[in-house]
């Protein structure tokens, strides 16, 4: 006799499926969290990375030599400025435009003042990425950032709108705030001098001296030029007064003689 045996049921029970599905979460999770972990370190590795390379002394020395050159520039465009305002106020001596003394002169200007445009923008930009909201509290970046907006405004808003001379004049002056950037630059190397000899120190320190006596005479000479420019070029004024203002501050070697005569010679 055959019997039949009961069917026999098997019951899981309810908490098995989630307790087997668990694991599997938790390890999810703990990916995850892995994973910001390594995300979030990686971020802060790379701003700390940017915050050492804009504070370097080989960063700020390098930009530090882009402002000294860009100084010289300014420098031999305001005498280019000089020469042809010479020319137009027909100054003994100055029987050719400064397009003829100096030809292609505007064009290497113009690539100049690209060039270190760029470059100070770069700079900005790093500055930025790097500090984040640090960079606010430093009033140098402040200068920086008008330095390069009003580098945008006259390069990149000059082809687009036309800009009055006053205006380009201003902005002109504004780009003299590059060379105060180098006090902040001769500042860093405070403590080289604690380090060397007595008389290498006092040799370098009458080394900065002079560039810094020097800097700001070429601020100055650079700042009359263009201050008496619309004197000069204005025909309602007497042209014997405008000759005078002319061979004291017509040109930036002028100008930087009247500077030294009135710094040194009493």
């Amino acid at each position: 006799t055959l019997e039949i045996m009961p069917a026999m049921s098997f019951e899981v029970p309810l908490g098995t499926a989630s307790q087997a599905t668990r694991p599997r979460a938790k390890s999810t999770q703990m990916f995850r969290s892995v994973t910001r972990g390594d995300l979030s370190d990686g971020k802060r590795g790379f701003f700390r990375t940017m915050e050492r390379l804009v504070h370097s002394t080989t960063f700020e020395s390098g930009f530090a030599m882009l402002i000294l050159l860009n100084t010289m520039v300014l420098a031999v465009e305001q005498q280019y400025r000089g020469i042809e305002n010479g020319y137009l106020v027909s100054y003994p001596g100055s029987s050719r435009s400064a397009s003829e003394a100096w030809p292609g002169a505007l064009k290497v200007f113009e690539v100049m003042e690209w060039i270190f445009g760029v470059a100070f923008s770069v700079e900005l930009i790093l500055k930025v990425i790097a500090l984040r909201r640090n960079f606010f509290r430093d009033c140098w970046n402040m200068i920086d950032s008008i330095i390069v907006a009003s580098w945008l405004f006259s390069v990149l808003g000059s082809a687009t709108i036309p800009i009055s001379p006053s205006v380009l004049r201003m902005v002109r002056l504004i780009r003299l705030l590059r060379l105060l950037r180098l006090i902040r630059t001769i500042r860093l190397f405070d403590s080289l001098y604690l380090m060397t000899t007595a008389m290498t120190g006092s040799v370098s320190v009458l080394l900065w001296s002079v560039v810094l006596l020097a800097l700001v005479q070429m601020v100055l000479a650079c700042l009359l030029q263009q201050l008496v420019e619309g004197y000069v070029l204005s025909t309602e004024n007497p042209l014997e007064k405008r000759r005078e203002v002319f061979m004291f501050y017509g040109t930036f070697a002028r100008a930087m003689l009247t500077m030294f005569e009135i710094t040194l010679g009493n």
